[in-house]
């Protein structure tokens, strides 16, 4: 038989001495081809992060159904699709009636502005703190010199004319650089939304494989230990996706609920906002405060004989009322299963994730981070105890407590008593 069809000579484990060689090899080549593919790891996180999403679902329907996988997968990318080409077709129209009830008394709060401006520059107040008086009359005509609200208008010359002119000629090369500019970008966006579906639909194909493909080259030693770590780290994603999605439905609703009690024009589409930015732990809350107070302030309320500016303290009172039900009830609840961190180390990672990575990097701060103290606990415990997710307990026998006879040693000694002696044969 040729040797190279021996199945034994190829089981032959190599010497110690190359193992760890070999192991550092290996890693190098990992980290060697992570850092060549590290232009692409936006568009490889946003497919895995839509394959995961979508593997949720597609799983349920492959365990409960007779449905095959291929065209679970299928169903749900012609379903995304839909959502995708239809989303913006239905979602104008409302979003540009709620923009507009939004926007709609800001030129009357801009005239309100500009008479209360000039109302302080005819009649300058002063300024009275107890026994002291202060005039602005002389700040306020050193700010009007250098920044004057109003100029002048004249006719502009031929001079004028020709200056501008030429600027725009000037121009036009910038405006041919920016219009090449922004489809090279519309190019490369339509591009990368290709490769993200082509690379999550082989994700949710083969999806399934991965795991045993990576229990099968790991030793059987640790075989377990890492099937393990790889549930909790589903279990953390998983935990994680779903928090955030009741997190945001919730969030949006009371809002929603709380904004049409003040009567604040615009509600729909500032609880909309609410909710898609409570996907940004601890940020978001805070951006969709900005939007709300504005509406407030520029509009008031639509029942409420309030001014603007207390309709606005009402508005911050509710937003406030809200998070703090949130951080407090919800949170506790809902998270308690993902990183169980303090919240000033998740607002850290966030800004961490946020300055990395952007809006994406914001997104996956916290999974990454509950994955990584699943990991390092893990190592923890391997070093102080020999099985990490086994409750081994352990009773001390005191030794003035054990019998005078050990059971052993009683064993080994011949039994005395006639009657437990074996019966003997009659043949013999």
């Amino acid at each position: 038989m040729s040797h190279h069809s021996d199945p034994a000579r190829h089981r032959r484990p190599w010497p110690t001495l190359y193992r760890p060689l070999v192991l550092i090899g290996e890693v190098a080549v990992v980290v060697l081809l992570v850092w060549l593919a590290r232009p692409y790891w936006s568009v490889i996180l946003v497919a895995a992060l839509l394959a995961y999403l979508l593997s949720m679902p597609i799983d349920w329907v492959d365990r409960h159904t007779f449905i095959p996988r291929w065209l679970a997968v299928l169903a749900a990318y012609l379903l995304l699709l839909l959502m995708v080409f239809s989303g913006p077709v239905l979602a104008i129209p409302f979003l540009v009636s709620q923009t507009q009830e939004v926007f709609q008394g800001l030129p009357e709060f801009v005239q309100r502005i500009n008479l209360s401006v000039q109302a302080w520059l005819e009649n300058p107040p002063t300024i009275q703190v107890f026994a002291f008086q202060y005039n602005l009359e002389p700040l306020i005509e050193s700010l009007a010199n250098f920044f004057p609200l109003a100029a002048p208008l004249t006719p502009p010359t031929a001079q004028d004319i020709a200056q501008a002119v030429q600027q725009v000629l000037r121009s036009a090369g910038s405006v041919v650089g920016v219009a090449t500019g922004i489809v090279g970008r519309v190019s490369g966006f339509v591009l990368s939304t290709f490769v993200v579906f082509i690379l999550s639909i082989y994700l949710l194909v083969d999806g399934p494989h991965w795991r045993h493909r990576l229990l099968s080259i790991v030793p059987e030693t640790t075989r377990d230990d890492l099937d393990m770590l790889l549930d909790e780290t589903a279990r953390v994603w998983r935990a994680y996706f779903r928090g955030q999605l009741i997190l945001s439905t919730v969030i949006g609703v009371m809002t929603f609920a709380g904004l049409v009690a003040l009567g604040i024009p615009g509600a729909p589409l500032l609880a909309l906002i609410a909710g898609l930015l409570e996907i940004l732990p601890n940020i978001g809350p805070i951006l969709a405060v900005i939007p709300a107070a504005f509406v407030a302030l520029v509009q008031g309320s639509l029942y409420l004989d309030l001014p603007g500016w207390q309709v606005m303290l009402l508005v911050l009172g509710l937003y406030t009322l809200i998070q703090q039900l949130e951080n407090n009830l919800l949170v506790p609840r809902i998270h308690h299963e993902t990183v169980d961190l303090p919240p000033v180390v998740v607002f850290l990672a966030v800004l961490v994730g946020a300055t990395q990575g952007g809006v994406l990097g914001a997104i996956l701060a916290v999974p990454l981070l509950g994955t990584l103290k699943v990991w390092l606990t893990y190592a923890h415990e391997r070093l102080i105890a020999p099985d990490t997710f086994e409750d081994v307990h352990l009773a001390f026998v005191p030794p003035s407590s054990l019998p005078e006879e050990s059971p052993v040693l009683e064993a080994d000694t011949p039994n005395e008593d006639p009657s437990l002696e074996p019966p003997v044969s009659d043949e013999a």
